[in-house]
């Protein structure tokens, strides 16, 4: 069941325009749990990722995927009872993964800056 999930989920974001290459596949999969039409979930994720483009001119087509990925999964899951707190926890280590990789790029750059 859980296989006909990621594959309906995968294909719904391939039918929305979204690039899903084999880095995609763990926010696929974690957004198979998430008991909602697959739809609803692209829709959801879709928008956030165009947001997130829009305000972060510095986020690759990838990051805006993964992170709105990320986003769409505390969106829709953080009001649950039972699931509330594992969404929060997601999305901090969303964060963490983001404000890591801002420090690398920025380092990388004023490496080669002095080089």
């Amino acid at each position: 069941m859980i296989v006909e999930r990621f594959s309906g989920l995968l294909a719904a974001f391939r039918a929305a325009g979204a690039k899903i290459g084999t880095s995609e596949y763990d926010e696929v999969a974690i957004l198979s749990f998430v008991a909602q039409p697959a739809a609803n979930i692209v829709t959801t994720v879709r928008e956030l990722e165009a947001g997130l483009r829009a305000r972060l001119k510095w986020l690759s087509e990838r990051d805006a995927l993964s992170l709105g990925a990320s986003l769409a999964f505390v969106r829709l899951v953080g009001a649950s009872d039972e699931l509330g707190t594992l969404a929060d926890a997601k999305l901090l280590l969303d964060m963490q993964t983001i404000v890591t990789a801002r420090q690398t790029a920025s380092i990388a750059a004023m490496t080669a800056a002095t080089t």
